[in-house]
Order: C-alpha cells, then sequence, then structure tokens
C-alpha cells in the first residue's frame, strides 16, 4: 500500500507544477476517493471523506450535548495549500457507493449547497492530506448556531429550534432517519458522485 505523503513527495519531485489532478482512487482511514497535484509547489487536491455515525460531543452556543451524528461526507477543496472550500453533507449507506444519496447536515453551521460557514476560524497551510483529519474534528467540535439553521428544511418537520434538537438527541444511539432530507439537483438527488468533479 503507498503511503498518501510518498505519493504526494513523489508528485513534487517529479513535476514542477501541475494544474491538473491526479486520481488516487479510494484510500483507506475515511478518504473515499480524491485528486491530487502541486500548484506553485504546494498542494492542489480535491478530497472526498467519509466519516461514520458516532456519539460525538457537540455544543449550541454555551451547551454541551453528546449526540449521535449521522455518516458525514466532507468534500475539501485545497488550491495552493489552502483550504478554498469545504462542503458537508450526511449518507444514510453503510458502505457507500456513488450512487449513496447525499442529505442535508441536519445541524447548523452549513449552508443550504453544503458549504461551510467557518466564522472566524483561520486555517494554517494544508501541507499533507492527513490535515484535513484536524479540519473535520474542528468542525464537529466547533459552537453552532440558529443563523443558517430552518427545521423544515434540514429536518423535513416545522418549528423544531435547533436547541430543542440537540435535547432530543442527546443520549441517543442513533440519528433519526425520518430527519434526513436529500440533497436535490436539476434531475434527481444528488449522489456521492457528484462530488467527485475531478472524473468529469
Amino acid at each position: 500500500m503507498v503511503e498518501i505523503g510518498s505519493l504526494l513527495k513523489a508528485f513534487q519531485k517529479s513535476v514542477v507544477e501541475t494544474v491538473e489532478l491526479t486520481p488516487i482512487g479510494e484510500i483507506p482511514f475515511g478518504y473515499y476517493n480524491g485528486a491530487v497535484g502541486i500548484r506553485n509547489n504546494k498542494l492542489k487536491a480535491d478530497i472526498v471523506t467519509v466519516l461514520p455515525a458516532s456519539m460525538q460531543m457537540m455544543q449550541y452556543e454555551n451547551t454541551q450535548y453528546d449526540v449521535c451524528v449521522p455518516s458525514l461526507v466532507f468534500s475539501f477543496h485545497v488550491d495552493k495549500g489552502r483550504l478554498e472550500k469545504t462542503r458537508v453533507f450526511v449518507l444514510k449507506d453503510d458502505k457507500p457507493t456513488g450512487n449513496s444519496v447525499l442529505y442535508r447536515y441536519p445541524f447548523g453551521n452549513v449552508y443550504d449547497d453544503g458549504r461551510v460557514c467557518w466564522g472566524s476560524n483561520v486555517f494554517p497551510d494544508i501541507l499533507e492530506i492527513k490535515r484535513l483529519e484536524m479540519v473535520m474534528t474542528l468542525f464537529i467540535q466547533s459552537p453552532c448556531n440558529s443563523d443558517l439553521y430552518k427545521s423544515e428544511k434540514c429536518i423535513g418537520v416545522k418549528d423544531i429550534p435547533l436547541r430543542e434538537l440537540f435535547e432530543q438527541l442527546h443520549n441517543k444511539q442513533n440519528f433519526p432517519e425520518e430527519y434526513l432530507m436529500p440533497i436535490k439537483k436539476q434531475r434527481g438527488k444528488m449522489c456521492l458522485k457528484d462530488l467527485m468533479t475531478w472524473k468529469k
């Protein structure tokens, strides 16, 4: 098995600057798929990761809740070593495939199209793919508020404030599937393969 760090070093030695991304396929430790390259001697990458459903300590305003978080899909775009865009979605499938339907992230800090609102968070340069693990952790642990949360859009139910949702989920073992809203596109529902733009 090729280490990601070794792979990137090989790219750096063989290519001064590459605008095109080189697909790296499925790789372990939650990295579902991706493509990497070098621009101005810094990392350029599109990476899709899948974080399995788990219990997580999350914070709403000043209150912490131990809640069941559904399986999350992160889509990262890195250019010249900088994290340019992060999107997050939800999966139902235990074993994701390209046709796995994407669902809306049900909590705060995320726009309708899945883009993450990072607020005042500033990231150091992403020098290697492994640093994206820190980004995922920061996302989950960052306090959220109700600014981007509308219960009917986020969980399909009217008039459930975000704090009430956290109260409902506190110490529950599984996230209610009926609260997952599929992401729609022009024709049908958005799937995992739609995030892999380097394959198009």
